[in-house]
């Protein structure tokens, strides 16, 4: 209902594609668009809340993906970047 609803300075709110369950997300999609350096920065803020400084987790991130021959996912980067810092 709100899509067309006018804000007082002509914007038109328009809703964000719903993901259906069972199906994957569309190329063009905010889903789909997550790059290797948002996951890059993402494990650093998870591993920086977790305690560790920014400098040794940002390398432990770096160390982790010159070992790795592909682009791991979030969760598998946090894994192995804890395993780095742990050694």
């Amino acid at each position: 209902k709100a899509q067309n609803m006018n804000m007082g300075s002509g914007a038109v709110v328009t809703p964000l594609p719903v993901k259906e369950k069972g199906k994957k997300a569309a190329k063009d999609s905010p889903e789909a668009a997550v790059s290797p350096v948002n996951v890059d920065q993402d494990a650093v803020s998870v591993l920086t809340n977790l305690g560790y400084g920014r400098s040794e987790a940002f390398s432990a991130v770096i160390t982790v993906k010159q070992k790795s021959n592909d682009n791991p996912k979030l969760e598998d980067l946090i894994k192995l970047a804890l395993k780095e810092l742990a050694s």
